[in-house]
């Protein structure tokens, strides 16, 4: 990876990051499913106005809109809403750390899942290494808050697993 690469996916964890701390503000003011709602239907607008934009064709098949619905639901609609509602009881950091357990569900459900993605020590180090390195940004007191709320701590680990087979499913 050169550096404008490097700089690109610091700039998209900044952006993903930011987003546990604008829930966290939004979930004092505003129920749930209503912020997750608000979430998903903002992207799909978005998303659409690229697609008009550039114009790419898309495909009406029956399969496709399956596909594009279980893909909705399991990246989006459902960890959204385990997230979001585990946010109104744990801090936004702990959130946070918890949903960087995404990449460790990955290299285990890919590898139980997927032939060519074999689970090896290597990549389940990495994936070690990244939510390490995760928990050191955020910072280890944000794991303080990991003593009660533990259906809360469930729901973030539930999103992640979602976040997890929604990039499964979308291979």
């Amino acid at each position: 990876m050169n550096l404008r690469d490097w700089l690109m996916l610091a700039l998209l964890g900044v952006i993903w990051g930011c987003s546990y701390f604008f829930i966290g503000v939004a979930v004092r003011e505003l129920p749930p499913l209503t912020i997750a709602a608000s979430r998903v239907v903002l992207a799909g607008v978005t998303l659409w106005c690229v697609v008009i934009a550039l114009e790419i064709p898309m495909t009406w098949s029956w399969q496709a809109i399956k596909a594009f619905f279980v893909i909705g639901l399991v990246n989006n609609a459902a960890p959204f809403t385990f997230i979001i509602w585990a946010q109104t009881h744990i801090a936004s950091g702990l959130a946070g750390i918890l949903v960087a357990s995404t990449p460790l569900f990955g290299v285990i459900l890919a590898g139980l899942t997927l032939p060519d993605e074999r689970m090896t020590p290597m990549r389940l180090f990495g994936a070690g290494v990244g939510f390490a390195g995760v928990v050191l940004v955020i910072g280890v007191e944000a794991l303080h808050g990991i003593d009660g709320h533990l259906l809360a701590i469930f729901a973030c680990l539930a999103g992640s697993f979602c976040f997890a087979v929604g990039g499964i499913f979308g291979r």
